[in-house]
């Protein structure tokens, strides 16, 4: 029979879990530093983590993970229409996000250069 010396101090490990287009994503904090900084502001210890910018990650996860066009409406705001396909990554979703335009903002794109062009249909 072993005798016990000195009582064992349990690990104690912070589970959080971050939104994402797909529901949830989990993550074991490595300090208590991390923890601190995930409860001062959850949403920015997730863009950090995932090389987004806190307005990047809001709109990331908002958006469903969706890109969306490029272009801008009349009245000058960003245009809603998604250009890609749902729940892309943070990494896949920033590289195409606002780059692309939709089919709308395509056409009125040529249209333009056209009329600028002299060209005729």
């Amino acid at each position: 029979m072993k005798s016990i010396n000195a009582p064992v101090t349990p690990k104690i490990e912070y589970h959080v879990c971050i939104c994402t287009p797909w529901g949830g994503e989990s993550f074991v904090l490595e300090s208590e530093a991390e923890l601190g900084a995930y409860n001062a502001d959850p949403d920015a210890w997730a863009a950090k983590k995932l090389d987004l910018t806190r307005a990047e990650y809001v709109e990331w996860v908002e958006s469903l993970g969706v890109p969306l066009c490029a272009g801008k409406s009349r009245k000058g705001s960003p245009c809603k229409q998604r250009v890609g396909p749902i729940q892309m990554s943070a990494r896949e979703w920033k590289e195409k996000h606002r780059v692309t335009l939709c089919y709308a903002h395509q056409r009125a794109t040529i249209r333009t250069i056209n009329r600028n062009s002299g060209a005729q249909r």
